[in-house]
């Protein structure tokens, strides 16, 4: 079979492992990484394709190597299909698809990340899944994870017609229970960190403004908002200019700037990184 061009070129980190991101990765100000691992929350400003993605990636990977240090536990999430939800009819606002379909994500990702960083975990983390789906528990971690990624993507077909059905496909009360608004869902994260003995969680929420509706980034970053803690810090990459954050956010009170800015044309941009 002849290689591809696109077996050598890669474009998009998305597309890069852990170990080319290290390898390829270029930072010009090595505070970003700190202000994305530290309890602030943070708006990553910049235009598409100038590097939020590789420079988020990094900062999870750091994370990574040192939670035998910190506990902090670095938890990356990629928002897709998020228009579809807008299909489903809302005729209560006792449930909200959109945000049951964020928070089913980032708990997804999370529970995920724990087991990659802290594996001895398992055995706890099956027993109280176990209790939140309401089955019997079982050694495989999977069987929870599948469960939760089926009622995601139950979310993500829209083929629900209204919100008021979605308690018929959800796996259990436990869980409808967590997902239900963002402080029951903020509730749950601290218990998560309490828990295991976490420092914190740091959300790096990717591509968090543009693949959302209008409607939807108003109702993400007024959930941002909403998680603010101590022990929860959140981190949001988002374009200039073209973002909704919505009345009940406020730019630079409710998470600080943070910009991102290379360019092809500027030769001091092109040369930082042939020298790095």
């Amino acid at each position: 079979m002849t290689d591809s061009l696109g077996n050598y070129i890669l474009d998009r980190t998305e597309s890069l492992d852990d170990t080319l991101i290290n390898k390829y990765f270029v930072d010009r100000d090595n505070s970003k990484i700190a202000r994305l691992l530290d309890t602030e929350q943070y708006l990553l400003e910049g235009s598409r394709g100038v590097g939020k993605t590789m420079l988020m990636k990094a900062s999870m990977i750091k994370s990574q190597n040192d939670f035998g240090k910190n506990s902090i536990l670095p938890v990356w999430v990629s928002f897709e299909e998020s228009i579809r939800i807008e299909r489903i009819s809302i005729l209560t606002k006792s449930i909200d698809p959109f945000l049951q379909w964020t928070m089913g994500k980032i708990l997804y990702e999370t529970l995920n990340k724990l087991i990659q960083i802290k594996p001895k975990t398992i055995d706890e983390l099956n027993r109280k899944l176990s209790a939140i789906f309401d089955i019997p528990i079982s050694d495989n971690f999977d069987k929870y994870i599948s469960i939760l990624n089926n009622y995601i993507n139950i979310l993500e077909k829209g083929d629900i017609e209204s919100n008021v059905l979605l308690s018929k496909h959800s796996p259990s009360e436990e869980l409808s229970r967590i997902l239900d608004n963002p402080q029951s869902f903020k509730d749950f994260l601290l218990e998560i960190i309490d828990d295991y003995n976490l420092t914190r969680i740091i959300f790096l929420f990717d591509e968090a403004a543009h693949v959302f509706s209008y409607s939807q980034q108003e109702k993400f970053f007024t959930f941002f908002k909403t998680l603010r803690d101590p022990k929860i810090a959140c981190k949001a990459a988002v374009y200039p200019g073209i973002t909704n954050y919505g009345k009940y956010f406020e730019r630079g009170q409710d998470a600080k700037e943070l910009k991102v800015q290379w360019s092809p044309l500027d030769d001091n941009d092109v040369k930082y990184i042939e020298n790095h």
